[in-house]
């Protein structure tokens, strides 16, 4: 009010026809005064207006991008989780495994390389019922199919054992073009599948292994690959 008065009032002590009292054309005059310092003040305002939702605009989008810093954070901390309690287990032959020596021969029976598989859980994490098969492409007469069973059991991180395998009947001594897959969990509850070749070369069985994929996700889902 006080800017308005200090605008009109050199108006009205400087206009002749307010000071001849021209009341009239007087009114009309600090009518349009009037509606220019509305307009002025409406400008201002709107300015105003302009800058706070610009400002607000920044804010949001502040808020935004550190949501998404946030977000981004806390998958990679669950990623690093994930990670450090994975197993990895994979067929880990020694020397006398593959060559069928000490202490993997006998003089008499089956030889004992024929009855297990050296595996090893190379993860950082334990794996849990580790299982599988080693298909050996044939059909046997004392089985009721052509892959054998390895015996479960459960590996801490960096831990080796010989997987016992579940012969039916006389233990298979050809393991030429032989196939396999170790079954195990994480402790989450993920499922894992290793895949594995035998080849066998002058009495020598070296293992290769193919993949290792993430079967089943703790939460019952399927990777799709």
């Amino acid at each position: 009010m006080s800017t308005a008065l200090t605008i009109l009032r050199p108006i009205v002590q400087v206009h002749p026809v307010l000071k001849s009292g021209g009341w009239a054309f007087g009114w009309e005059a600090l009518a349009a005064i009037g509606t220019l310092i509305l307009a002025s003040v409406t400008v201002r305002l709107a300015k105003s207006t302009s800058r706070l939702a610009e400002q607000a605009q920044n804010e949001a989008r502040a808020v935004k991008d550190n949501s998404g810093v946030v977000k981004e954070q806390v998958e990679l901390q669950r990623e690093q989780a994930e990670a450090a309690q994975r197993p990895l287990v994979v067929p880990a032959p020694s020397a006398g495994w593959t060559d069928g020596k000490n202490p993997y021969n006998s003089q008499s029976g089956p030889p004992p390389w024929t009855l297990v598989l050296p595996v090893k859980n190379v993860g950082p994490g334990a794996a849990l019922n580790v299982t599988g098969y080693i298909d050996f492409g044939v059909l046997f007469s004392d089985t009721p199919d052509r892959r054998v069973r390895l015996v479960s059991t459960s590996l801490a991180a960096s831990e080796a054992q010989d997987l016992r395998l579940d012969w039916r009947g006389e233990a298979n001594t050809d393991w030429s073009s032989a196939t396999g897959k170790l079954d195990y969990e994480d402790v989450a509850g993920g499922r894992w599948e290793t895949f594995f070749d035998v080849d066998v070369e002058t009495g020598r069985r070296y293992i290769r292994v193919k993949r290792t994929v993430l079967a089943m996700r703790p939460d019952g889902t399927v990777p799709q690959n």
